[in-house]
């Protein structure tokens, strides 16, 4: 995990991103850039449907009488929008860093039929994480490259983010994702409101 800390460090260095804490738009649809340069106390957060990758730094989530704790090399995965507690520590002064993802419904409604899946494999909540692999940590450090060039961000951007959800559908949260697309499910009702 220290080459995708290294290539958010880059980023937020290269935007002067640390400058103003929170999140960032990137100039890639449905891609923002998070980053805090402290740590906060518990707090009322409403998190959106989508994939939240971290680099550096630590959360905890609160969600009535439970507790979630992720990081860096750790993936987020938001099937509804929640109103949790959120807490942030920092690592060593090192920034709290992350990438956020929007899922759009048409791609994962796609993305599922190419994979030829069309049941959940088991029943998932709202809120779940996972260890970034090494192919979802090439995909995310290769969209934060992109995006110091606008070219590479207009012709690659979507593509990359494409390939971000694809991986995260075929991990072990998947089903969150998966929740989202099936007809009948609770979260695909929820999405449609």
């Amino acid at each position: 995990m220290p080459q995708l800390s290294k290539t958010m460090q880059d980023y937020a260095s290269t935007f002067s991103l640390l400058e103003n804490n929170g999140v960032h738009n990137t100039g890639v649809e449905g891609v923002s850039f998070y980053c805090a340069s402290s740590s906060t106390s518990r707090q009322p957060l409403l998190y959106q449907s989508g994939i939240i990758i971290m680099g550096q730094g630590h959360k905890r989530i609160h969600l009535n009488e439970h507790s979630l704790n992720y990081g860096a090399g750790d993936y987020l995965v938001i099937g509804v929008p929640l109103p949790l507690e959120c807490e942030s520590m920092m690592n060593d002064n090192a920034p709290l860093l992350g990438l956020c993802v929007d899922v759009d419904l048409r791609l994962l409604n796609t993305l599922v039929e190419q994979l030829g899946v069309n049941k959940v494999r088991k029943s998932a909540i709202g809120l779940q994480k996972a260890q970034v692999t090494d192919k979802l940590e090439d995909a995310c450090i290769r969209l934060i490259e992109c995006l110091h060039n606008d070219a590479e961000k207009s012709i690659f951007g979507q593509d990359l983010v494409k390939e971000i959800i694809y991986h995260v559908l075929i991990g072990p949260q998947g089903d969150t994702l998966m929740g989202l697309v099936q007809q009948d499910s609770h979260y695909a009702r929820i999405a449609k409101v």
